[in-house]
Order: structure tokens, then sequence, then C-alpha cells
């Protein structure tokens, strides 16, 4: 199980209940809970513009983001690491899967440039 908890890496974090095994599936969204967001429409919006920053992935033309950013699934809480416990799949289809064995409550963490060509670390990582 996922919960979650306040990061000492940035704001809020998921973490495990339970020890995860290496290459084993960690399912942090359903794929429905997920839409496509221009520049253009995000920029017409500061409120949107400033979501759009924190929880979504850079991609070419806008972002991927949450469908309604008042109920979003666990996993848009990812945040980075240089270091990752969990990656996505080489199709990039936001499957994921842990890269090493994890320990019970420790905070699940991929590395943000490996979800989009497009996609940078903020500041605050390095």
């Amino acid at each position: 199980m996922l919960v979650l908890r306040p990061s000492p890496k940035s704001g809020c974090g998921i973490f495990t209940t339970r020890p995860i095994a290496k290459g084993e599936h960690v399912r942090l969204w359903q794929k429905e809970d997920e839409r496509f967001i221009s520049n253009e429409e995000a920029n017409a919006d500061p409120d949107l513009r400033a979501a759009c920053d924190v929880h979504c992935v850079i991609v070419e033309g806008g972002f991927t983001c949450p469908s309604d950013f008042h109920r979003m699934s666990i996993g848009w809480y990812m945040n980075h690491s240089f270091n990752p416990n969990i990656a996505s799949s080489a199709e990039l289809d936001w499957e994921f899967y842990a890269v090493r064995d994890i320990a019970a409550d420790e905070e699940l963490c991929c590395d943000y440039r490996t979800l989009s060509p497009f996609e940078t670390v903020p500041d605050h990582y390095t």
C-alpha cells in the first residue's frame, strides 16, 4: 500500500507501507487520470500555470497533467531523486517498477529527467 506523507525532499511524497522487491510493478495512477494542457492554455491562466509547474510533466507543446487537479492519483505526488528507487518502463508508458529492493516506509522517487525528453529538474533538487 502507498500513502502520502510529508517529505524531507519536497513538500509531500509517496511512501510505501510494505517492502517492494526489485522489479515489482508499482501502481501509481490510472491511465485515465491524465490530460494534455498546451503551453498557450497554461500561460493564459496564472493559477493553472502554477499547478502545471508543480504537478505536471513537461512534454512537447505543453504538459501532461492530472485530469482533475482536485482529485489526483497518488503518482502525481512523486518526488525527484538522482538516485531513484523506481523507474518507468523504456516505453515511457507510465508503468513504474522498483529498480532495487525498497524498504517499508521508504519514499518512492523517480528521476524526473526520464519521464520526458523535455523534463528538467527543479532548482531545489540540484
